[in-house]
């Protein structure tokens, strides 16, 4: 089965700090050798960011054939290979994309692609699936942009005293705003007033505009990645973390911070108690969803522990653009391509043993 993977290049410069240890250092050879234009450092270029993004690259760089890597091309909108040769899907009978994708809604729409936009879409909708409601671990309402059958005020003067967060479902044209109604009067700023009319104008129409949940205390926020209905690689919610921080060769990296946007960072007995959580209750999720939506079969699952010590579900989000964290880009790599690596190796190990006998008949022929 021969395979491609398209990449998405997000920065043209590099950080400094990148070379501070053998880790970026290598990062930077890989990127410069399909990017040569990016040999610039650049102080402003966010670290975390370029780590994410490019180490995609290296990870898809390690088992795949440097012809089949096709670098987005901003400037023609098109996927080039090193020899500057533009992809044929007819050539290939799977496509993997990997990097950063802000407009990832353009990639072509094949049945080769994984994921496809028709999985995009369905990972989006999450809010919509039976499992997410099970262990959404809260009430969960969807208010709508269609004028012609807006019920967003119906569900805002329904809701009972108490603290509500606020969000745009699917396009992020409004951020996780919170909200209160005491005495039946609902408490809101000025900002989440205008993010609500900019919503508004960009979803009109829309039946899925805004969800609306109870404002719960959510613990250690884990991020799964799911490849093929299996979780391939996990991590926290950490934002300053990136793959070079990762500790654990283990599917799921032990290090967690109990209250996303604090400082403490944990690795110890309780931290052991809630991966454990994690890793008896999380793959019965992923098998629920696999049940109730087939089709679904790669995409992002963040979960939480709540104040009970039950496992919940925080969202789903499509297999494209999405934050590592300290998440394991190899392994995700590895089960995208699993197909590629002993077509990878063989090939390796051929070249090897031609190589082997050019030298040994070099010895005999000096022998001779």
């Amino acid at each position: 089965m021969k395979n491609a993977v398209l990449f998405m290049p997000y920065h043209k410069t590099y950080p400094p700090s990148l070379l501070k240890d053998e880790k970026g250092k290598k990062l930077l050879d890989v990127v410069q050798r399909f990017l040569p234009s990016i040999n610039t450092a650049n102080p402003s270029t966010d670290l975390e960011d370029f780590i994410e993004c490019y180490i995609q690259l290296q990870a898809v760089s390690k088992i795949s054939n440097d012809e089949d890597i096709y670098i987005f091309n901003h400037n023609e909108n098109t996927f080039k290979n090193i020899h500057n040769k533009e992809i044929d899907f007819n050539e290939y009978e799977r496509v993997v994309f990997t990097g950063v994708y802000p407009k990832y809604r353009l990639l072509p729409d094949s049945n080769k692609l994984i994921s496809s936009n028709k999985e995009v879409l369905l990972a989006e909708k999450y809010y919509n699936l039976e499992t997410f409601k099970k262990y959404a671990g809260r009430n969960i309402l969807i208010g709508s942009f269609d004028r012609d059958n807006d019920h967003y005020d119906d569900i805002m003067k329904s809701l009972n005293d108490g603290n509500y967060l606020i969000k745009t479902c699917a396009t992020k044209y409004m951020p996780l705003i919170p909200f209160s109604i005491t005495d039946r009067k609902l408490f809101v700023d000025k900002d989440m007033m205008d993010s609500l009319l900019l919503a508004s104008v960009h979803m009109e129409g829309s039946k899925d505009g805004v969800i609306i949940q109870d404002d719960i205390k959510m613990y250690y926020e884990y991020r799964l990645i799911v490849v093929d209905n299996e979780i391939v690689s996990g991590a926290a919610c950490i934002e300053e973390f990136t793959p070079f921080d990762r500790i654990s060769d283990d599917v799921y990296d032990p290090q967690l911070r109990k209250i996303r946007g604090n400082n403490d960072i944990i690795n110890n007995k309780d931290s052991a108690e809630v991966i454990e959580k994690y890793k008896n209750v999380c793959p019965q999720i992923v098998s629920e969803f696999k049940n109730e939506i087939p089709d679904m079969k790669n995409y992002i699952m963040d979960v939480f522990i709540d104040e009970f010590g039950d496992v919940g579900i925080v969202e789903l989000n499509p297999f494209r653009n999405f934050g590592l964290y300290a998440n394991d880009y190899n392994k995700v790599a590895k089960k995208l391509l699993k197909d590629w690596k002993w077509v990878y190796w063989k090939k390796k190990l051929l070249q090897e043993k031609m190589v082997a006998s050019i030298k040994a008949l070099q010895v005999m022929k000096i022998q001779f």
